[in-house]
């Protein structure tokens, strides 16, 4: 990155790497220098909504739906949802396509869905049938980075994460997410929920802000 065309070349032969350009993948992670697009997103719903299509059934019994959406739909994006953060229109396309496959809505037969999504991705104590809310999971598996990044030590990642965005001043809870990555404005994002579960020591109060 930001090197002469030259150079790339010559790296690019000695690591016997190719040469690539954002918009890309990485370790099936989309990555870009700016914003992820909706066409950045669109493949993994594809993915997700072709399975919903060939599995959406009259086979499948009510409590054989609940386990598919539980144990595989829902699982599908869990690997991308640890480090991005799933814009809206992904989330409410999702949902909406898991409640219709568990009440067997489809364009041929329309049925009404006898509860909303919010109480079914609730847990059983709750009244919910126990199937992840992509939304809190996303938050979820993006705030347990804050807990990695606590454990990290002196380790040189963290070094540069503290250099590179200043979250020593004072912690990595108030740091500003502007010229951020799309992954660190994602954990910043789950920050703001993940902060009210977290205990503070005071210490010499140089970490903490009231």
């Amino acid at each position: 990155m930001n090197l002469e065309i030259e150079e790339t070349h010559t790296i690019s032969h000695l690591f016997g790497c190719p040469l690539g350009s954002f918009p890309m993948k990485y370790l099936g992670v989309p990555l870009h220098f700016d914003k992820l697009k909706r066409g950045d997103i669109q493949p993994l719903v594809d993915k997700i909504l072709k399975k919903l299509t060939s599995w959406r059934g009259r086979l499948l019994s009510s409590a054989a739906r609940v386990t598919l959406i539980k144990t595989y739909l829902a699982s599908i994006p869990v690997y991308l949802l640890s480090f991005v953060k799933f814009p809206k229109w992904a989330l409410q396309l999702l949902n909406t396509h898991m409640a219709n496959c568990l009440w067997d809505d489809t364009t041929e037969k329309h049925k009404y869905h006898l509860v909303n999504w919010e109480t079914v991705s609730m847990c059983k104590d709750f009244g919910g049938l126990g199937i992840s809310n992509l939304r809190d999971l996303n938050i979820c598996l993006l705030g347990s980075w804050l807990k990695i990044y606590q454990e990290g030590g002196r380790k040189l990642w963290r070094q540069f994460i503290d250099f590179k965005y200043n979250t020593n001043d004072p912690n990595i809870f108030h740091t500003s997410s502007r010229g951020a990555s799309n992954f660190l404005k994602g954990v910043l994002w789950a920050a703001n929920a993940a902060k009210m579960g977290y205990m503070w020591k005071i210490g010499n109060g140089q970490k903490v802000k009231f």
